[in-house]
């Protein structure tokens, strides 16, 4: 009888344990798989500069319309400008004269493509703009803060018109920042 008990409780035990596992995978698993992005060594996540031309939902999801540009400095920023005969040279003599603040910001071609943003997506702005606009350095906002500067009469209409970084991965924008214009 005692050994049965023994028997028993192991077995118990034994089934215990595998209810364990099976539970703790199953939620591994799950969690995986509802992760939107699931990060891997083939994942890299991309950056790039744009103008967001738009912010929109559809079918339950965030898109962006953006125009893909360059951000340049220095001499590379000024040899862009001289190709795109944005700094004649009798007018500037000194080519330095073209970045006063030392950039240039380069938009080669203004094909404006659709990208998918993710529901996890950070949204962060760098300026201060008066009116109902108070925004700190380094500042997130929520998603609804941030497709409220493409309404048509936004809020923060300055922040409508400045180039963002862009961070990409699985083929979703994961990651959206107001580049600082000196």
């Amino acid at each position: 009888m005692v050994k049965k008990i023994i028997i028993g409780i192991f077995f118990t035990f034994v089934f215990i344990i595998l209810l364990a596992l099976v539970i703790g995978s199953v939620s591994y698993i799950w969690q995986r798989l509802s992760s939107e992005e699931i990060a891997g060594p083939a994942d890299e996540t991309e950056k790039t500069l744009v103008y967001i031309k738009d912010v929109y939902e559809s079918a339950g999801e965030i898109f962006l319309d953006v125009d893909f540009v360059e951000w340049l400095e220095g001499e590379e920023a000024i040899e862009a400008m001289k190709e795109d005969g944005e700094c004649p040279q009798d007018v500037y003599p000194d080519p330095s004269y073209c970045i006063p603040n030392g950039y240039y910001i380069r938009n080669q071609d203004s094909t404006v493509e659709t990208l998918r943003v993710s529901k996890n997506a950070e949204f962060t702005v760098h300026t201060y703009a008066s009116g109902e606009c108070h925004v700190e350095w380094e500042e997130k906002i929520s998603y609804e803060t941030f497709k409220s500067f493409w309404k048509e009469d936004p809020p923060c209409l300055h922040l409508k018109e400045m180039p963002y970084n862009i961070e990409s991965r699985n083929e979703a924008v994961v990651k959206i920042s107001e580049q600082y214009i000196p």
